[in-house]
């Protein structure tokens, strides 16, 4: 092989690899704005569907004045030892600060799914609003045993709650919450913003005056 036919041979070759690494770097730059354009799109499709959940239906697990300014929304589960804490320790303040004053509502969803054994609870507690015993549902849930089945039949004798009534939850509130990617309990949206775990020190205290 004479030199000159080497010499194009290399230069060939390092076109050729040329080439292939400018592929390379391109497809990364193209997956990478794919990626971008997706987790752009994924996140937008978020805050609409977050949006959308702060909407309060008319049967909504509601405790407060329907017309207060500000509307907190929690995301909670029977087996949830952080709601019961919040229910234990933070509620009580929010309750006579601002509830019970009829400057914040709080609704309340529950996490739960059809085939979970606390779904017959969730069926209970809409059926507690609509005898109008709903703030002593809470308390009874969060004050008796934990097994689910017995704590439905301990809490409807004690607010004459029929349980073989129709069922009154509609389940496509829970594919709402997880299409808007709430996920873990407890989960508080307050003024569209989404705060997830029990809320720190003063803080929504400081968020409510700030709003009013």
């Amino acid at each position: 092989m004479n030199k000159k036919l080497l010499i194009m041979l290399i230069v060939e070759l390092q076109i050729v690899i040329g080439l292939i690494v400018y592929g390379m770097f391109k497809m990364d730059t193209i997956e990478q704005k794919v990626y971008n354009t997706n987790k752009f799109l994924f996140e937008l499709n978020l805050e609409k569907n977050l949006k959308e959940i702060t909407l309060i239906g008319d049967n909504e697990l509601t405790i407060g004045h329907i017309d207060a300014p500000v509307s907190i929304i929690m995301y909670s589960k029977f087996s949830c030892s952080y709601c019961k804490e919040f229910f234990t320790n933070s509620f009580p303040k929010l309750d006579s600060q601002f509830i019970k004053t009829n400057k914040v509502k709080l609704t309340i969803r529950y996490l739960i799914s059809s085939s979970s054994q606390q779904s017959g609870l969730v069926q209970l507690a809409y059926k507690s609003q609509a005898n109008g015993s709903f703030r002593e549902f809470l308390e009874l849930t969060h004050e008796l045993g934990r097994d689910p089945e017995d704590l439905r039949l301990q809490v409807a004798e004690k607010l004459g709650i029929d349980i073989s009534s129709p069922d009154l939850y509609d389940w496509s509130l829970l594919n709402e919450a997880r299409a808007a990617g709430i996920r873990k309990t407890p989960t508080f949206i307050l003024d569209g913003v989404q705060y997830v775990g029990l809320p720190e020190g003063d803080l929504f205290k400081n968020k409510i005056e700030d709003l009013l």
